[in-house]
């Protein structure tokens, strides 16, 4: 009985973690210049921009800044792909762990999940920098 209660919990939390996932790659192009490719989904399917294309791999181009940062990958992504862009779409705040996402993709559950290189890169938060 116990065990089917430790199942149900684990399977409950893998759904959870599952609801809105983000991958991130970097490819450095210029000085001060970065591309990156993000792929969305929301509960499990890969969401649509404004002229209805899948946000599967879709290429966003960073310049003018030294240090590039997800905060930064996520604002571009929904300025670029986003109806309303970033403000009506994306939002983050600092609380007592730092930087993290209020809303995606005009989501605001706070069920969020992102990973860099295809999960390759730990990743601390919002403030982590997008290298090569």
């Amino acid at each position: 009985m116990k065990t089917k209660r430790i199942f149900a919990l684990l399977l409950s939390l893998i759904m959870l973690l599952g609801v809105c996932n983000v991958s991130a790659l970097a490819d450095e192009t210029e000085e001060n210049t970065i591309k990156t490719y993000i792929t969305v989904s929301k509960y499990g399917e890969i969401v649509n921009d404004t002229n209805g294309n899948a946000i599967a791999a879709a290429e966003i181009e960073l310049n003018d800044k030294s240090v590039y940062t997800l905060d930064d990958v996520f604002k571009a992504a929904h300025d670029l792909y986003y109806d309303g862009g970033s403000d009506a779409g994306y939002g983050s705040a600092t609380g007592d762990w730092g930087l993290y996402i209020t809303k995606f993709w005009g989501d605001e559950s706070g069920n969020f999940g992102y990973q860099v290189n295809r999960g390759t890169e730990s990743v601390i938060g919002l403030t982590h920098e997008i290298e090569n």
